[in-house]
């Protein structure tokens, strides 16, 4: 059942990004001399995914989903002025609309968005 309702939302999500041309989500970091650190880009194209220039399979998209969902949120920005490891940038465009959120680099939020791009790659198994 759940196969079934995770394959429905992929395809509702896969009819949605062709409406429009693309979708692009971003997340950069910068340190506190604000050079860019690290950058991760997830671009939907077609129906198909490519994280970091490396396009995933249909089963990679299915078993990773969950990691899809997390960057694809965006939330407010965080209202605290001082960064004192840095800043990070993570932007959703889809068309003309256009989401940012940035916050600090020391905390939870970084973390969760680092760890759901680097759960998107090709994975060994299901090639």
């Amino acid at each position: 059942m759940n196969k079934y309702l995770l394959g429905l939302f992929l395809y509702c999500f896969s009819l949605q990004a062709r409406g429009t041309s693309e979708a692009l989500i971003v997340l950069e970091a910068f340190n506190h001399r604000g050079m860019m650190v690290h950058k991760e880009v997830v671009l939907i194209q077609e129906g198909e995914l490519s994280v970091n220039g490396e396009k995933l399979s249909p089963t990679e998209v299915i078993t990773q989903s969950g990691a899809l969902k997390k960057i694809s949120q965006i939330l407010a920005d965080e209202k605290s002025a001082q960064c004192k490891m840095g800043l990070f940038k993570h932007s959703y465009k889809k068309g003309k609309i256009l989401k940012v959120e940035r916050g600090c680099l020391n905390n939870d939020r970084y973390n969760e968005l680092l760890a759901a791009f680097s759960a998107l790659k090709k994975d060994k198994i299901t090639q």
